[in-house]
């Protein structure tokens, strides 16, 4: 391979799959610039699936084992470069980014039979999903602060389209109107302190960083400065992961958005956002441990309470899964805030099965109508079991392991998540979590009990679209197979945790 072919191929491999993405978005604007009808049909929702599993592809075929499989003949140097540096593709970037596509592709079955029946189908609907993924791959890809600043926004200015997508419905474009104000301020605190940040240091690639901080002259010239830039960095990081008290926002969208843009919305921004969030935490800010470490168990407090607490006199159910999501991250914050590096796998875990759930419990809103209308309150759940067991069988088993209950994977993750706590020396913070998980596990065993002895006076409409009962009933079984093995749920972010040891020398 000559210079220059090593070159190009370096250039464009950097980003390959965000590349494909756009383009394929591209693609689908002229189409329906030129030829609305014709996209709004099926060849729409194909090129959209086509688009991600090229992408699912390229992505895996970053992974050294298998682009040795592959190509055995091809020399594969390492990539340098301007473009390079703006990007890094180890494993910990791969196993995000396949944890998005296949995210997206799920969602994006859940909204078929979502869209006919408020006859709101539009080809636009698949573009933004396309943009915001290729947003969430920009930003998990991110190697400098500016490029997760544009990943960042890219997924985010996408969102906001997406949640007042129902623009008739005044909850909807409230949501959108709400979720917008309140995203540009926390983008605003975000790149006000990304600007301190580059200020003091005159870096923004995390290596340079890095090296900074490392070498201790940005601390200690300007270390109250330095603090507060990083202060504000954390701030605008917690609101696009949903931590207390920068919540404030997920209650309203999650009820006001358009139920498939909720369940969209509730997994892959949040797979994104965290996992950019612990890779700046554990790389550029590692130096930074004694100062960040304290925020973050604030912020683990907050989420756990203000989540838990409040959930328990909701009645509508996707302001409870918004509660609830608030309630998961504090949880997930708890390996984080031991700041050890070791802890890694124990919140990306908590991550991928905290998903999972989360899929299989908004399958089961879709999957179910009154009157033709999809359900709100917990109160259409009355009586369920007998209108509908399978359906009720599957929630449960989902609901019991949000609350934690063995040996679902849920309880899993949680014992791991505590068990690195205590032995990090945060016997006191799992303490809290664990009389906070007492309480989170009411609202959730409230629904099993709505189900199954509350009655029942109206039938639900009995079809249910075999593309929803597939992922219900695949995430019910992936809820309890990881419970029963736990072993092979820990195994992948046991291996991804390595690229961030590598990528620091500090030894937590």
């Amino acid at each position: 391979m000559t210079m220059m072919n090593e070159f190009n191929w370096h250039f464009y491999s950097a980003g390959i799959a965000e590349i494909f993405v756009m383009v394929v978005c591209l693609v689908l604007l002229v189409a329906g610039a030129f030829s609305h009808k014709s996209v709004e049909g099926k060849f729409v929702r194909n090129l959209t699936m086509l688009g991600l599993l090229g992408a699912l592809v390229m992505v895996v075929g970053h992974i050294p084992e298998v682009r040795e499989f592959a190509f055995p003949v091809v020399e594969h140097a390492m990539p340098s470069g301007a473009m390079v540096s703006l990007f890094v593709n180890d494993k910990f970037t791969v196993f995000l980014k396949v944890f998005i596509i296949l995210s997206a592709m799920l969602s994006l079955y859940l909204v078929d039979d979502y869209m006919t029946r408020k006859k709101t189908r539009k080809y636009e609907y698949d573009i933004l999903i396309l943009l915001s993924v290729l947003g969430a791959m920009i930003m998990v890809s991110a190697a400098d602060l500016l490029m997760l600043y544009i990943g960042l926004e890219l997924m985010s200015f996408s969102l906001y389209i997406l949640t007042a997508f129902h623009r008739k419905e005044a909850k909807s474009s409230e949501a959108g109107l709400k979720y917008f104000i309140l995203g540009s301020i926390a983008s605003g605190l975000l790149l006000f302190g990304m600007s301190y940040i580059y200020g003091l240091t005159g870096e923004t690639s995390f290596d340079g960083l890095q090296q900074a901080f490392a070498s201790g002259i940005a601390i200690q010239d300007a270390a109250m400065m330095l603090t507060f830039a990083m202060v504000l960095f954390i701030t605008g990081m917690a609101f696009k992961i949903s931590a207390a008290p920068f919540h404030m926002w997920t209650p309203d969208v999650y009820e006001g958005a358009p139920t498939p843009v909720t369940a969209y919305m509730a997994i892959v921004p949040k797979i994104a956002a965290m996992g950019i969030f612990v890779r700046v935490l554990f790389e550029p800010l590692m130096y930074m441990a004694d100062q960040w470490q304290q925020i973050v168990i604030a912020l683990s407090i907050l989420s756990m309470a203000v989540g838990s607490l409040m959930a328990i006199v909701q009645n509508n159910i996707k302001r409870l899964l918004a509660y609830s999501s608030i309630a998961n991250i504090g949880f997930m914050l708890v390996p984080v805030a031991t700041a050890s590096i070791h802890a890694v796998d124990e919140a990306m875990s908590y991550l991928l099965v905290y998903c999972m759930m989360t899929l299989g419990v908004f399958a089961v809103i879709l999957s179910l109508r009154l009157r033709e209308k999809y359900v709100e309150r917990i109160e259409d759940l009355s009586g369920l079991s007998k209108t509908n067991p399978s359906v009720a069988a599957a929630l449960a088993i989902l609901m019991f392991s949000l609350a934690g209950v063995p040996p679902l994977a849920g309880f899993m993750v949680k014992y791991q998540a505590f068990k690195v706590g205590v032995e990090m020396g945060l016997t006191w913070l799992v303490i809290v979590a664990v009389l906070l998980s007492v309480v989170s596990a009411y609202y959730c065993l409230r629904v099993v009990k709505v189900m199954y002895f509350d009655k029942g006076s109206e039938v639900y409409s009995p079809e249910v679209p075999s593309q929803i009962r597939f992922i219900m009933w695949a995430m019910v079984a992936l809820v309890v197979g990881f419970g029963i093995l736990p072993d092979t749920l820990f195994q992948i972010p046991a291996i991804i945790q390595q690229s961030l040891m590598d990528a620091t020398t500090f030894n937590g």
